[in-house]
Parts: C-alpha cells; sequence; structure tokens
C-alpha cells in the first residue's frame, strides 16, 4: 500500500514537519490526536490517547501488513539515444556529448584503447562542427547539438558549445574572426543570458553579431521545436535580415530616451579637438583601409615592395617623401621567396643592409578559416607594425567565395568593412592591391575590377593609370577621407616609383590629343587653323599651344607667331598614342 492511499482512510489530515495529523477512528477523537510517520518503509501510528494500532487499523478497514509500504518500482536503465562528436579544426575526434533516455547528458573521451572515459580531464574543449564552421561566412550559435543538427539539415550552417548555456568561452572567438554570427537562444531567460555573454565575447572579433528571437508559440522551447511547428529555413533567414545588429550597451553614457535623435551643433563642433591622422606616407597614404589599384603587371608590386622597404627602414619613398619607420607584415601571395628576392635586391641601396622590420609571406591559410587570426596575432606580437600589404584583394585565400545567389555588392562591402575594422582596431594601415579593368572610365574610381562593395568602405584608393607622356611613366590617382585629392605624375625606373609633381603637365587631355592629330594629319599650321579644326577660342587655343611647346609635345618654326608642327622627338607623338 502507498502512503497516499492508507492516508485517505482517515479524517482532518493535515501535514506535520514529522509526517501528518489525523483524528483516531477508535476513539470519537474531535483534536487529530493520531500521529502518522514514515520510518524505513514502515508507516507508524501513535494515539496521544493511548488507543492501540490493531484497535486504529481495525476501524478502517486495514491490516497489520498494510503498514508496510510497496516497494518503488525499479527505474529503466538509462539508454543512449544520440551521440555528438566535438573535433578539432583538422577533425580529429577529441569528446563526445552523449544523450540519454531518461533525459540526462554526459560527456565521454577516447581512452587510446578502443574504449571510453566519462569525463573531460585534459581534454580541449570547442564549438560544436569546428571544422565545418571555419568555412563559412556566416554562423547561427544554438544552445544544443541538436538545435545545431538541424539547422544543418536544412541548410544552414550552425554551432553550440558543449556543456549548455553559460559556458561559452572566450578563447573560441578566434572562430569567428570577420563572420557573420547569428545567435538563437532558447526562449527562456538562462538562453536570453547566454545569446548576450556569447555576443560580448564576440564582439570584437566578428564582423556582425545579431540575437534572433523566435516568435513566440504554444509548445516552442527552442528553434528545433519551431522548425517541427512549421518553421522554415526561408522564414529563419528573412527573420535574421530583418533583425537589428547587436551593440554591447556603454554603461558610462546615459541611454538616450526611445526615438530621440542625438545631435551635435555645428558650434559645438567646431569646438572640439581630434587627433591628427596617422599617416604610413605623409600627406599620400593614410592610416586604415587603402586600395591600390592598376592593370596587371604594370608596377603595381613594385610600388607595394619599394613603399613596404621604405617604412621598414625609416627613409624616404618615391623619391621624396620622409616616413616614420616601423614594421611592415607583406603578404606577397602571388608571388614566392626567390622573385622576392631578386626585387628587393633590384632596388635596395647596397650601402644599406635590408631592414629586419620588413616581414615576407607568400603562403596562408585562407582568412575564413584561421588566417585572419594568424594575422591579428601577429599584430599583437608586433606592435610597432605600420602596414599591411596584401597582394592581392582577389586572392581566393584573401576574398570569401561569393554565397550562391547571394547579394555580390553587399558580401563584398561587408568583406571590405571588415578590413577597415582590423585597419582601425591595430591604428595601421591595410593596403590592398586590386586589378583594373581593360575597358576605359571617366573616373579613375570606377576602372577598379569588382563590385562596388569592396571600394566602397575604403578610407583612401590610389589608381595607377598610364595615360602619361613624356618623362612620366603614369598618373597616380588618389581620392580619400583624411587626404585631399590628387593626381600625381610618377616615373618607374629600375623597379623604383618616385614622384614627378603635379599631373596636370604630364597628362594628354583630350584637347591635347586633338591638336595632336590635328598637326599629324594636315602638318604645320597656324594657331587660327587650329582654333578652326578644334572649334575653339583663339585666345584659349594661345595659351593650349604655349602649355604644349613647354611640355615638349610641339615647336614653333620660327619666332613669334608663327606656325606650330609636332615635336618628332616625342615618343608618344611617333607611335600614334
Amino acid at each position: 500500500m502507498s502512503v497516499e492511499s492508507f492516508l485517505s482512510r482517515f479524517s482532518h489530515v493535515r501535514k506535520t514537519p514529522n509526517g501528518w495529523q489525523a483524528c483516531c477512528p477508535t476513539h470519537g477523537d474531535k483534536k487529530a490526536s493520531l500521529s502518522i510517520s514514515v520510518k524505513e518503509g514502515k508507516i507508524l501510528l501513535f494515539c496521544h490517547a493511548g488507543c492501540h494500532t490493531e484497535a486504529i487499523l481495525e476501524a478502517v478497514g486495514l491490516k497489520s501488513k498494510d503498514l508496510f509500504l510497496e516497494p518503488k518500482a525499479k527505474a529503466n536503465k538509462p539508454a543512449i539515444v544520440a551521440v555528438y562528436d566535438y573535433a578539432d579544426e583538422t577533425g580529429k575526434l577529441l569528446f563526445q556529448t552523449v544523450r540519454f533516455e531518461p533525459k540526462d547528458f554526459r560527456q565521454r573521451r577516447p581512452d587510446g584503447k578502443g574504449k571510453w572515459t566519462w569525463n573531460l580531464s585534459g581534454v580541449r574543449l570547442l564549438p560544436y562542427r569546428l571544422s565545418a564552421i571555419m568555412k563559412e561566412p556566416s554562423i547561427f550559435i544554438v544552445e544544443g547539438e541538436k538545435d545545431a543538427d538541424n539547422l544543418w539539415k536544412i541548410g544552414i550552417p550552425a554551432t553550440c558549445n558543449p556543456m549548455g548555456a553559460g559556458k561559452w568561452r572566450e578563447e573560441w572567438s578566434k572562430f569567428f574572426e570577420g563572420k557573420e554570427v547569428f545567435i538563437l537562444p532558447d526562449l527562456d531567460e538562462p538562453g536570453r543570458k547566454h545569446a548576450v555573454d556569447v555576443s560580448k565575447k564576440l564582439y570584437s572579433h566578428a564582423l556582425r553579431i545579431k540575437i534572433i528571437e523566435l516568435p513566440k508559440k504554444a509548445h516552442v522551447k527552442d528553434v528545433s521545436d519551431w522548425l517541427s511547428h512549421g518553421g522554415t529555413k526561408t522564414n529563419l533567414l528573412k527573420l535574421a535580415k530583418e533583425t537589428k545588429e547587436w551593440k554591447p550597451a556603454s554603461s558610462p553614457i546615459p541611454i538616450q530616451p526611445k526615438n530621440v535623435l542625438k545631435t551635435t551643433s555645428a558650434h559645438d563642433l567646431m569646438t572640439m579637438e581630434f587627433p591628427e591622422p596617422r599617416w604610413a606616407v605623409p600627406g599620400l597614404i593614410s592610416e586604415g583601409y587603402v586600395i591600390l589599384a592598376g592593370r596587371p603587371k604594370r608596377g603595381k608590386s613594385w610600388f607595394a615592395l619599394g613603399l613596404a622597404l621604405a617604412i621598414a627602414s625609416g627613409g624616404y619613398t618615391l623619391g621624396k617623401i620622409k616616413i616614420e619607420q616601423g614594421e611592415v607584415l607583406y603578404l606577397a601571395l602571388e608571388d614566392n621567396m626567390r622573385r622576392l628576392q631578386n626585387r628587393i635586391k633590384t632596388i635596395s641601396d647596397e650601402s644599406n643592409p635590408i631592414p629586419k622590420g620588413l616581414h615576407l609571406v607568400t603562403d596562408i591559410k585562407p582568412l575564413r578559416e584561421g588566417g585572419a587570426e594568424a594575422i591579428k596575432e601577429w599584430l599583437k606580437d608586433h606592435p610597432n607594425t605600420r602596414l599591411l600589404i596584401i597582394d592581392t584583394i582577389s586572392h581566393p585565400k584573401v576574398t570569401p567565395p561569393k554565397t550562391k545567389g547571394g547579394d555580390a555588392y553587399q558580401e563584398d562591402y561587408r568583406f571590405g568593412s571588415w578590413l577597415q575594422k582590423m585597419a582601425r582596431d591595430h591604428n595601421i594601415c591595410i593596403l590592398g592591391l586590386m586589378h583594373t579593368k581593360k575597358s576605359e572610365a571617366d573616373y579613375a574610381v570606377d576602372k577598379i575590377l569588382g563590385s562596388t562593395g569592396i571600394t566602397a568602405p575604403a578610407d583612401e584608393i590610389m589608381v595607377i593609370d598610364s595615360a602619361a607622356k613624356g618623362k612620366a611613366s603614369a598618373i597616380l590617382h588618389v581620392t580619400g577621407r583624411d587626404v585631399p585629392n590628387q593626381e600625381l605624375a610618377l616615373h618607374f625606373e629600375n623597379g623604383l616609383w618616385s614622384i614627378l609633381g603635379e599631373a596636370e603637365e604630364y597628362i594628354i587631355t583630350d584637347q591635347r590629343k586633338t591638336v595632336i592629330d590635328i598637326l599629324r594629319t594636315h602638318g604645320p599650321m597656324w594657331p587660327k587653323e587650329i582654333a578652326t579644326k578644334t572649334g575653339s577660342n583663339l585666345d584659349s587655343i594661345y595659351k593650349l599651344l604655349e602649355r604644349m611647346r613647354q611640355s615638349n609635345l610641339i615647336i614653333q618654326i620660327g619666332g613669334g607667331r608663327s606656325k606650330y608642327t609636332l615635336q618628332k622627338q616625342n615618343a608618344l607623338i611617333d607611335k600614334g598614342e
């Protein structure tokens, strides 16, 4: 008999610290003088009026054997219903989380002898499905392995940490460097706290973080429940897109009231003091994310290498600009060490030692698979670094692969923004080399190959354009946030670039080309004849012809206001360029 069945035979039963009190059925009790308790599987009775146990049992239709409780049913042995493997970056199994029924979780590790040890002593703990998520640009973080597996089944990369909410480790942040992170907590308070904890630990590493709150439905406690109640991949991705990016609260700054726009007046702005921009090359290349673009095999890598050597040495660059010494990390991903050695020999001054502060890399893990973390660790160990060169941005180990059916602009913009953030976090210039298109464009920036998403976040863009003449080998177009727009004439010789001066006197403009074509076709002509042919004002033609004469494009036959003809020694004119 159970205690509940036994107590049901008595009246006015109430619970006491030591058992129960009830009215004794033997002597017409009205004060609940019968004490009932349980000890070692037996029910004990004591009437404070002195009634015997046998008489009490008989009064309620029970016997002495009914004082002995029924033994509890033997619990079923827990059965394993699921096993989740935790492996390292290479796929090597480290440990497992084992789920039992009745619901319980335990961890075990291989003992090296084909069996298991049921503890994690000395085991390196890592996120679930690590080797798979390292290849993905966007990751969902959930609370359990079952949830992660269910998301993978519908094509959404997901992970979790072992042993549930509240166990996320700071050291795992490196695996999420530059990735989009979506956190899907369980719909309870521990789940929400876990989501915020994970977000705080990933904030300085991930490209962006969003905490997604699933729609509240009956019997839905987590994403697996949500999927089983009709949730779909499309709905989840739509929810992720609509969720605002998570930012940590700044406790020292009071929270602004809702819908209040914080502004700064122009008057207050003009009283503020800001630090001067930090320069890789004063007045030309600023701190931040900078793009250097040009046609293939036109000297971009020579430009970058010369700049790297100059900064590592602390000397002059581009023939005239004094720069501050600092360390340089050069990712020469399209070169090999032999070629780099030959190039350094070509452009180095034998009287000066090769600087130790220039560090060269020709191979690296893809940035999304550990390469970015390796770079950040290197930068931490070399705080005097001023320049990181990536040659080239379009290299497959640098730019993440495009998502099938994704928005190329948005993906490029996210990657460019991540480069900009890394440059600012480490107070360095990240110089990314890119190619330009074969087709012409009105603006130099529009010549850069690829979507504008990769150039939009750039703090500065430089384009090497070969539309130059005379001593000038190229024109460098410069535009940026902290630098004035510039067009500089460059000269290239023996592997070194140098600045000649402002580009105006070295650019063959459309108007100059027209005059050259007319003189090539008709021979020597008077200024008035040239004005008529070009449809230009005579005074403007006089000024143009004088500038062209000073640039050695044309010559005058005789003195004063005489005829003009081509300067035959000009190579560009001879070639008809």
